[in-house]
């Protein structure tokens, strides 16, 4: 029993490039554009290093990090014979994830093809319905891909609604719900293609290479927009922690056989208690290592003192709004105060900082997208980040949006929040939202450019990782961008 766990191609393009693994929200990006990011296919890396555990021969290949074409992936699908592909998908992506599929099923029809990841999770009919894809794997799906592969392997279908597994039978969906939360005691650390392994970059990250680690699964929150609960893990969803031994055993071999040099933790955030305890692990290292990472608000000056000893550089953190209304009906409840406060913090512990905001969640206008960019701007974070609200299925925002009829479009590709917006509001319009990106960008880059520790870290990291002649062209368009004239919102 063979199995490959592929992030397939999806945008084949001199000029753009789109990631969906490995990140909360499916994007589009400019290859001529700031900082290069590619982001590590954690769940398809952590259900590659599970079956090998488990005896299961599995291949994982990042087609998107490979910068490979369709013809290639599947040409190397069609080399290897596998009995099993799984494909990740998103709801930007469908479209192209599930040709793809239909291409496997065309030139091999006995290979099963199972579809996995957030738009497969959120609408398994859909897919189910639309493509030639055997089977889709709800949510989490170690457990449930290791089960399948034994009943295969085995020459036996899968049990009925077996738990974490979604497949048409006589023209009806049989759908076995989410398989119960997987203890992380269970789980080895993800696989790590050497082939890929340095082409991985957090934009945010100081130091390059870097690597993804997730110490944790789940979130204490239930924002209506983000996937992380609803989607990927199943509302409610509780964190659930990798034990430190393991982490630790992750963050040595990425250093010693990887040659990484920042470990950026991608958690929805540290708790108080999980940031000390990730400090005390990384100041035992035999190595020095640089890291950073998501942190609740509430942190201490005690802990982001203590962070900042054992190596931290730099924290991220969730504003989305500064206003009280859209945060509350977000159930994102975020008091600017409080968030200057920790700003402070951090600059009197000798920590970097990086904000994200999302433009044109429900109650957004002209005057609150205007409102949260002066606070931006005034407060004075390192770097951030900002892009627009997309109703993702699965999430409560998508369901508010469909009853109140917010949804321009369901044509999925265009759900991925850099280039447009799919909702629709009486106060609110797309050139509204455009206007404020456009803002953002020019905010961003002036922060960058005034701030000279910041500039030097990004200089260091860009020429180590692309040479003197990408740089000086990414700072030329850069300055051609702030000189250029700049669009006002429609009124």
């Amino acid at each position: 029993m063979s199995v490959l766990l592929l992030n397939q191609p999806w945008i084949e393009s001199e000029a753009e490039y789109g990631l969906r693994a490995g990140v909360r929200w499916a994007q589009i990006r400019k290859r001529d554009r700031s900082m290069p990011f590619y982001s590590f296919p954690y769940a398809l890396a952590s259900a590659t290093s599970y079956l090998k555990a488990h005896g299961i021969e599995a291949v994982l290949r990042d087609s998107i990090a490979l910068g490979e074409r369709k013809d290639q992936a599947l040409q190397h699908i069609a080399d290897h014979a596998y009995d099993i592909v799984v494909l990740e998908t998103s709801t930007a992506s469908i479209a192209c994830d599930l040709d793809f599929c239909d291409a496997i099923k065309t030139f091999r029809p006995a290979t099963t093809v199972c579809l996995a990841g957030q738009h497969a999770t959120a609408m398994p009919d859909h897919v189910l319905r639309s493509s030639r894809a055997d089977f889709v794997l709800i949510g989490e799906y170690e457990k449930t891909l290791l089960d399948l592969c034994r009943c295969l392997d085995g020459g036996q279908p899968p049990a009925a609604r077996m738990k974490g597994l979604a497949y048409l039978r006589e023209g009806q969906i049989i759908d076995g719900g989410r398989h119960e939360p997987l203890d992380l005691r269970e789980l080895p650390p993800p696989y790590r293609d050497p082939a890929t392994v340095q082409t991985y970059n957090e934009p945010s990250a100081r130091f390059f290479p870097n690597a993804a680690v997730m110490t944790s699964r789940g979130c204490s929150f239930q924002c209506t927009f983000c996937v992380e609960a609803s989607v990927n893990y199943g509302a409610p969803s509780r964190f659930r922690y990798r034990p430190l031994d393991n982490v630790r055993q992750e963050i040595l071999a990425l250093a010693t056989d990887h040659g990484v040099r920042e470990i950026f933790f991608d958690d929805s955030f540290f708790t108080e208690k999980r940031a000390i305890e990730i400090s005390a692990l990384m100041e035992a290292l035999p190595v020095r290592l640089h890291w950073s990472c998501w942190i609740d608000r509430g942190i201490s000056k005690e802990t982001l003192r203590r962070m900042k000893k054992a190596g931290c550089s730099g924290v991220k953190f969730g504003v989305e709004t500064f206003d009280p209304e859209i945060g509350l009906a977000a159930r994102k409840r975020v008091r600017r105060e409080t968030v200057e406060a920790l700003v402070r913090r951090c600059r009197r512990a000798g920590l970097l900082t990086h904000a994200s905001y999302v433009f044109g969640l429900p109650g957004e206008t002209r005057q609150t997208l205007e409102r949260t960019l002066q606070a931006a701007a005034a407060l004075r974070t390192t770097s951030f980040q900002a892009s627009i609200a997309i109703p993702i299925p699965g999430t409560e925002l998508f369901d508010q949006a469909r009853r109140n009829g917010w949804l321009r479009t369901t044509n999925w590709s265009e759900y991925e929040g850099q280039g447009s917006s799919v909702l629709r509001y009486e106060d609110l319009n797309e050139a509204d939202l455009l206007w404020a990106m456009t803002r953002a960008r020019r905010l961003k880059i002036r922060r960058l450019l005034q701030n000279p520790v910041a500039l030097s870290l990004y200089a260091i990291k860009l020429l180590r990782m692309m040479g003197p002649r990408e740089f000086l062209r990414d700072m030329q368009r850069k300055a051609a961008f702030l000189l250029a004239r700049e669009a006002q919102p429609r009124r």
